[in-house]
């Protein structure tokens, strides 16, 4: 997207340099924040024919933009403990 720098699709080719896949991710504004995020992710296989989608968030809560975050949260101890 020209405006917010961030990637919406993307196309991965195979070792014959054939489309094989593509993925796109799909943008909502939040005016209030303000800032665009993506919502849904969806990746096409193209030669089986095959889709996968990611982040459906229809029924959960809208996205939080203000949590206090601190810098101890992303020491390598943090983010070590976060990953277990």
């Amino acid at each position: 997207d020209e405006d917010s720098y961030q990637i919406l699709l993307t196309e991965h080719y195979d070792r014959n340099g054939e489309l094989w896949r593509f993925s796109e991710a799909h943008p909502i504004v939040f005016y209030d924040v303000p800032t665009l995020w993506t919502t849904i992710e969806t990746h096409h296989d193209l030669q089986s024919g095959r889709y996968v989608s990611y982040r459906l968030d229809n029924r959960d809560a809208t996205a939080r933009f203000d949590l206090e975050l601190s810098a101890a949260q992303f020491s390598p101890q943090a983010l070590r403990r976060r990953g277990r």
